[in-house]
């Protein structure tokens, strides 16, 4: 179990070294899934059916869903400037761009809801351009900073499945 952990916090440690090596950053995502899945011992015919389960179980087909409304929720808090509020209510509290930057998306992570990352996005997207930080990295920083938090809290999203 113990190397399991190593090898899975190894994975996330090289995701920013995709970028470096002109990796497209949706392929390095899939690619990490990939070794994430060799090192639990997921095999290729179980990733192809939990991908086919998604779409076919509804319980799990109303977590699409939820994703969906997720970004146009994030559409509708950047087109009516809550961002910009929430955001400046937040840098008012810690004062540091960049500590909310990384902190944002970790609070946001202990939140029991699918596409919590989709959620946080914008808000480190806004951020992440008033620092002058590339997409790439804001995207690595987001979810990176997002699943520390599950380090703290490891049942968050399997109350959601639960349910």
């Amino acid at each position: 179990m113990f190397i399991q952990i190593v090898l899975f916090l190894a994975v996330f440690a090289v995701m920013p070294m995709w970028k470096k090596a002109k990796i497209n950053f949706a392929w390095s995502l899939i690619i990490s899934a990939l070794l994430i899945s060799v090192v639990f011992g997921i095999g290729p015919a179980q990733i192809l059916q939990n991908f086919a389960d998604v779409f076919l179980k509804p319980s799990l087909f109303k977590n699409v869903i939820i994703v969906v409304l997720i970004g146009a929720l994030g559409v509708l808090m950047k087109k009516y400037n809550y961002l910009g509020n929430v955001n400046d209510a937040i840098l008012h509290m810690l004062s540091s761009k960049k500590t909310v930057m990384h902190v944002l998306p970790a609070v946001i992570g202990l939140l029991s809801v699918p596409g919590g990352a989709q959620l946080s996005a914008p808000f480190v997207n806004e951020i992440g351009e008033d620092l002058g930080v590339k997409a790439e990295l804001r995207a690595v920083l987001n979810l990176t900073c997002r699943h520390i938090a599950l380090m703290l809290v490891p049942t968050s999203n399997a109350l959601l499945v639960i349910k």
